[in-house]
């Protein structure tokens, strides 16, 4: 089923438009008749035909796909980086201002 899906990919990215920069298009030769030096003589198959087999790789290996749900009930921790963005934070004035600043606050203390 991979070599299928990797075929599928290859064969889409060469029937497609390939501008891979500005103003450098990209066209095989010869779409229809794209053979690899490697293995020796491999034709790469239309898409209609990879199609068709991704169909069925799919459907042969039905039994084998898992939809599992997980759920993650553990603490979440910080990382490193958030550790760090959080010392940086503490020393930001939460109001905003200048903390040299008189906010009005008659408490006796500068």
């Amino acid at each position: 089923m991979l070599v299928v899906l990797a075929l599928h990919r290859v064969r889409r990215l060469l029937d497609g438009d390939l501008r891979l920069r500005a103003a450098c298009d990209f066209q095989p030769i010869g779409r229809d008749e794209i053979v690899a030096t490697r293995p020796g003589g491999f034709a790469l198959p239309s898409l209609v035909d990879i199609e068709a087999a991704m169909k069925e790789a799919i459907a042969s290996c039905k039994g084998q796909m898992e939809n599992k749900v997980v759920v993650f009930e553990g603490d979440l921790k910080k990382g490193k980086d958030d550790k760090a963005r959080g010392d940086k934070a503490a020393h930001v004035d939460n109001d905003g201002g200048d903390e040299d600043e008189d906010d009005g606050d008659d408490n006796g203390t500068e």
